[in-house]
């Protein structure tokens, strides 16, 4: 599996730590982990179908800690051009 960097937006049923998963403007999917609010983190797709990710990061990123082609800007992740 591929881990990417997305940005998490919301709780969405705070109950089971289903969380929205959100990057560049577009709605991916949950994130299956225990708590860990707003922010950026690495995760990687578990279930295609059902569109939920796993946190494969153990904090949340900062701008320093992106890759090379990917930047921070108003809380999202762009891929450079």
């Amino acid at each position: 599996m591929n881990a990417m960097t997305v940005n998490v937006e919301a709780v969405s049923v705070p109950h089971f730590a289903l969380r929205q998963c959100v990057t560049d403007g577009e709605w991916l999917g949950h994130i299956l982990a225990g708590p860990c609010g707003r922010g950026l983190y690495v995760v990687e797709r578990i279930y295609d179908d059902e569109a939920a990710f796993v946190i494969v990061h153990g904090s949340r990123l900062v701008p320093a800690a992106l890759a090379a082609d990917e930047e921070y800007l108003a809380g999202e992740i762009l891929l450079a051009a």
